[in-house]
Order: structure tokens, then C-alpha cells, then sequence
């Protein structure tokens, strides 16, 4: 479980980040505004300001239990796992399109890069989403499977002991899943995998 911490890892540097950001930025779709779709704790600790935000389903991708975090919420010798998005060819993600105030979208984009791209461990996408009346293209961070902190197919009964046990600089590793699950259903939006893992995690801290 562990070998990836024998390894050094990647790391995008501030020029590196910025380079990133402006490839986004010159691919932007023609008549696009420029949106960010949310999954995880953007749900519910945006850093961004916005100017509104809508629901929306990201179809052909999934929120999947898939990294290892050793600092935000675990640390090198006992890490945690969080969501990232990954390719699910006949999965969707539910989740929250924010749209960026003009005036503040510089400074948002960049702290926004500086809190996905630090590590490298996601790739910044122009992806259709789908809304109630309309679909468009908003950026989205899939996880980047060549890195060393990608994981997949932990069954749910293991994540839950490893997410139980761990805690980093943000706090405990179990909190990150229960706030994402309480503002899914405050949002109105439906995730039953994490759901039920959620379910299992409050299970045990309840021992």
C-alpha cells in the first residue's frame, strides 16, 4: 500500500502552475464562460468567490475513492484517501458549477491552481456538463492515474478502516467524507456509493 512513499513526488512549481493555467485558459471554447465544476470539498469550502453556482451531472466520469492524501488528511506513514474524478465510461458525477465573478477571476484561477495542481496529481480539463435546460463546458481536475498517490478499487470496508485512522494538516481524514455527504444532500444531489461509505465510516467512529 505504502511503496509510493519511497518515491519522490511530483511537483508543479508556481511558473509550471501558471503555464497550466494559461494552456486552460487559450482553450477555452468559444462562447464559453469560464466555470468550474465542483465534487468534493469545493462543495462545501469553496475557495473561490462566485458569482452563482447551478447543479449539474458529469457524464462519462465518476467520484471515485481513488487518492491518497499525506497531508491535508493523513501523513506519510499513515495516510487517507479522497475523492478524485475519474473515467467512468458509463458513470456520471453529480455535482456544483460555479461561475467566476469577472473582476476577481485571475486571483480565483490561480488560488484555485495552487490548491488542484500543487502536486500534479490532477489534469485540468474542458469537459461538457449537462444542467436542466443547457450543456456547456466548464473545467474540471480528473485525477491523474500515472501518479503515485492514484489508487483504485480499495473495497469500501478497507477504505473505511484506512479513512477512520487517518487525520493531516486539514483535520481527520473522516470528517473530509461525512461534510462532502452532508452537502451532497444539502445541495440535493446523489452520490450512493459515497453514501454508504459514508455510512460505514460513522459506524465505526462510533465504537
Amino acid at each position: 500500500m505504502k511503496s509510493y512513499l519511497k518515491t519522490t513526488l511530483p511537483a508543479l512549481t508556481g511558473v509550471e502552475q501558471q503555464r497550466s493555467l494559461q494552456q486552460i485558459l487559450d482553450t477555452k471554447p468559444k462562447n464559453s464562460s469560464i466555470r468550474v465544476f465542483g465534487y468534493g470539498s469545493l462543495l462545501w469550502k469553496p475557495i473561490i468567490s462566485f458569482r452563482k453556482y447551478q447543479k449539474a451531472i458529469l457524464k462519462g466520469w465518476s467520484r471515485q475513492v481513488c487518492n491518497w492524501t499525506i497531508h491535508a488528511r493523513g501523513t506519510s506513514s499513515n495516510p487517507g484517501l479522497v475523492f478524485g474524478l475519474n473515467k467512468d465510461t458509463n458513470g456520471s458525477c453529480e455535482g456544483l458549477v460555479f461561475e467566476f465573478y469577472e473582476k476577481s477571476l485571475l486571483p480565483d484561477l490561480k488560488n484555485l491552481w495552487a490548491q488542484e495542481m500543487h502536486s500534479n496529481l490532477y489534469h485540468p480539463r474542458w469537459l461538457p456538463i449537462f444542467t436542466q435546460k443547457e450543456q456547456y463546458s466548464v473545467i474540471a481536475f480528473v485525477v491523474n492515474q500515472n501518479h503515485p498517490l492514484y489508487v483504485s478499487n480499495i473495497p469500501d470496508d478497507e477504505a473505511a478502516d484506512i479513512i477512520c485512522a487517518a487525520s493531516g494538516i486539514f483535520g481527520p481524514c473522516a470528517d473530509y467524507f461525512t461534510d462532502t455527504t452532508t452537502a451532497l444532500k444539502k445541495m440535493g444531489l446523489k452520490d450512493k456509493n459515497i453514501e454508504n461509505l459514508t455510512k460505514l465510516i460513522k459506524a465505526r467512529k462510533s465504537r
